[in-house]
C-alpha cells in the first residue's frame, strides 16, 4: 500500500517527515511484520560531457508490530 501521502513534515527544527499510522481493516499496519520501502530520486548530475540518470537510493525496513499486554 503507497503510504506516501500520509507523510508529512516534522518538527520545525528538522528535515524529518512524520507519519502516524493506526491499525485496523484497511489501514497500512498489520500486527506481525510490515515492510517499509523507501525511493529517492535525486536531480540529474552531469560529468563532463557525460549526462547520468538520476540517482535512486532505495532502502528496506522490516519491523513488528505487536499489540499491547
Amino acid at each position: 500500500m503507497d503510504v506516501t501521502s500520509l507523510f508529512r513534515p516534522g518538527p520545525s527544527d528538522g528535515a524529518d517527515l512524520v507519519a502516524v499510522f493506526e491499525l485496523g481493516a484497511g489501514k497500512p499496519l498489520v500486527v506481525g511484520s510490515n515492510t517499509l520501502k523507501t525511493f529517492v530520486t535525486g536531480l540529474p548530475s552531469t560529468v563532463g560531457v557525460n549526462i547520468y540518470p538520476s540517482p535512486v537510493d532505495t532502502d528496506t525496513i522490516i519491523f513488528t508490530v505487536a499489540t499491547a499486554p
